[in-house]
């Protein structure tokens, strides 16, 4: 019994300690946070959740999508200014990534994969991955397998049985399938790690997405709006609990959804970002641009912290 307990209890996040007084400069703070968080569920690779976490907001979120009533006024005060900032990150991000996108798509991927790669470090030291056991390491496999193994699924119905996912618009498949994007992303938010976006480009719903927000496309809005409502109210009690009590493997999953959703990105949606010597330098380094852009936000995440433990 007592083995049982001292695993679920290594198995658990620790708790953050949130300020939650109000002034202007705090606002600012938080609306600047939001933007930051917004952009990261636009971007392919970077996951809206994890930076939750790394900004000590994560587990405040959770608790106020599960217990919405509870100190509703004191997180509503908190959140506000969060939220307009997300709404700010995530809508105007998605018309500049639209706008390169247009212009050349595989370059544009190619700094998304690096982001992508260079998060993976990150993640398996934010799930205990120095402690895992050999279960986490085949959680990690299997959750790859079946991702890469959907993942192919739906590009073989695609390719070969004549089936889009891209709807036609005002259509009720275009309904329903923006209203799955939108839970998709809600996952991303309450699932520490998963990057939505890289599965709605491997789908080829990325685009059309960025470019409907960009343009404020209500028709596409409004449906990801409900979706992502719907799944937070349906699983941010179980997605939760699931971290608290099995933080590893929960992200050795996440981990694995990564991985399967990236590694088929050059292969399957980059066409010909390797035929010549000029493509490849160009995809390579903007492949480096993005582990750098990520690896230097870590650092500077870093400092700030330190410069506040110094402080305190």
């Amino acid at each position: 019994m007592s083995d049982n307990a001292n695993v679920r209890e290594t198995e658990k996040v620790p708790e953050t300690q949130v300020d939650f007084q109000d002034s202007p400069g705090k606002w600012i703070f938080r609306v600047i946070k939001g933007a930051l968080v917004g952009t990261g569920a636009i971007l392919p690779g970077v996951s809206g959740g994890a930076l939750c976490a790394a900004f000590g907001i994560y587990r405040p979120m959770m608790e106020f999508f599960a217990h919405p009533t509870k100190n509703f006024k004191r997180n509503i005060r908190f959140f506000l200014p969060f939220l307009i900032g997300c709404g700010i990150g995530f809508v105007g991000l998605a018309k500049l990534v639209s706008w390169l996108m247009g212009i050349s798509a595989n370059p544009v991927m190619a700094f998304f994969i690096g982001c992508i790669i260079a998060t993976l470090p990150m993640l398996f030291k934010e799930g205990d991955g120095a402690n895992w056991k050999a279960g986490h390491w085949i959680t990690v496999v299997l959750s790859t397998a079946v991702t890469i193994g959907g993942l192919m699924a739906l590009d073989y119905a695609e390719t070969h049985a004549g089936l889009s996912l891209v709807p036609q618009p005002g259509t009720l498949t275009a309904l329903i399938t923006w209203i799955i994007s939108g839970v998709v992303f809600a996952l991303g938010a309450i699932v520490p790690g998963m990057s939505p976006s890289s599965i709605l480009m491997y789908v080829g719903l990325y685009a059309p997405m960025t470019e409907g927000l960009g343009n404020l496309n209500l028709s596409i809005a409004l449906p990801m709006i409900f979706g992502a409502v719907v799944c937070i109210l349906a699983f941010s009690k179980l997605v939760s609990w699931l971290f608290d009590k099995a933080c590893r493997t929960m992200f050795a999953v996440v981990i694995g959804i990564v991985l399967g959703s990236t590694l088929l990105l050059p292969i399957n949606k980059m066409p010909g970002a390797f035929a010549n010597g000029p493509s490849i330098l160009t995809v390579v380094g903007c492949f480096a641009a993005g582990v750098v852009a990520v690896w230097l936000l870590s650092f500077l995440d870093k400092a700030k912290e330190k410069a506040e433990s110094s402080d305190d």
